[in-house]
């Protein structure tokens, strides 16, 4: 029966090819092989398999490797991780090294990995702490959470407080967020969520439109001319609203003006009063600049300055 002595476990060794490509992890390891008596086993080629553990006795192995090994008065050389990748593991948890020689059974008792093998968790930085962070070498980032969403590449959680999330820019003329879509037609969106639930978005369309969504319902659409629309409606003039509109809040000679900014002469065939609503009780006597004409509303018509005859209210 062979025995095993565990001589030294060497650095984790990181070797990539080139920058760009992904870095593959490798475990040095270096042991002792003995007989029953503790003499070096004679020189020769052995079959040794090694497999790791979350558990010091019985359990399943999380990884296994079989390797064909030269050994020299005993001592032999090992690199793990050649056939069997160890980036599947996160080294974040004890893990014992079982060793077989020749098909025989374990030896006893394993090995405990310390700190030289959990060099590995380099390629990530995690807290284990209630609150803490994640960044692994692929995969979804926590922020505030060593558990993210698989839904999002970074999940921020902020316990407390207002501001979950600040950028400081220093340009001296902005200070920007970009959203960039990729992949044609995709739409730059932002969204904004209650309890898990999306209520609100707003987005730039394949035709350079920005519309704003509410509660699932298109509340408001912007052209890239400036003309806008609320609501869902055909955009058939520069502002569609389907419904009232309010200009004013306060009382005063000017409160609540609506100027037509163009001056009408005796004549104005490209002038249509569709319909106008005023407060009961309220009356309206606007002023306008010499660029601006002000409609005044009394009683049943409306009143422009310079025309030959009132415009009567339906």
């Amino acid at each position: 029966m062979k025995r095993f002595c565990s001589i030294a476990c060497l650095l984790l060794a990181l070797i990539a090819a080139r920058a760009s490509a992904d870095v593959p992890e490798y475990l040095s390891y270096q042991g002792v092989l003995t007989d029953d008596i503790g003499t070096a086993v004679p020189d020769g080629s052995y079959n040794v398999a090694f497999r790791l553990y979350t558990a010091e006795a019985g359990g399943t192995p999380i990884w296994e490797e079989a390797h064909v090994l030269t050994v020299t008065k005993g001592i032999f050389n090992a690199t793990l991780g050649l056939t069997q990748p160890l980036g599947p593991l996160d080294f974040d948890q004890p893990y014992y090294l079982g060793v077989s020689v020749g098909g025989e059974a374990e030896l006893a008792p394993r090995v405990l990995f310390t700190d030289a093998a959990y060099a590995m968790n380099a390629r990530m930085v995690k807290g284990s702490a209630a609150g803490g962070n994640i960044f692994p070498a692929s995969g979804n980032v926590g922020i505030g959470t060593t558990s993210p969403s698989p839904n999002y590449p970074l999940h921020i959680v902020q316990p407390s407080g207002q501001v979950g999330l600040r950028m400081d820019g220093y340009d001296g003329d902005w200070a920007s967020l970009y959203v960039n879509a990729v992949t044609a037609p995709g739409n730059p969106n932002y969204g904004y969520m209650r309890q898990n639930v999306l209520y609100g978005a707003h987005h730039v369309g394949s035709d350079y439109s920005w519309n704003l969504w509410l509660n699932n319902l298109e509340a408001m659409h912007v052209e890239p001319n400036g003309w806008t629309r609320f609501g869902n409606i055909p955009l058939s003039e520069s502002m569609n609203i389907p419904g009232a509109l309010r200009i004013g809040n306060t009382t005063g000679s000017n409160a609540g003006t609506l100027n037509v900014l163009r001056r009408l002469k005796t004549t104005v065939p490209e002038l249509r009063v569709v319909s106008f609503a005023r407060n009961r009780g309220q009356t309206a006597a606007p002023t306008g600049s010499p660029d601006c004409l002000p409609l005044r509303l009394c009683g049943r018509c409306f009143l422009f300055p310079g025309l030959p005859r009132p415009f009567l209210r339906k």
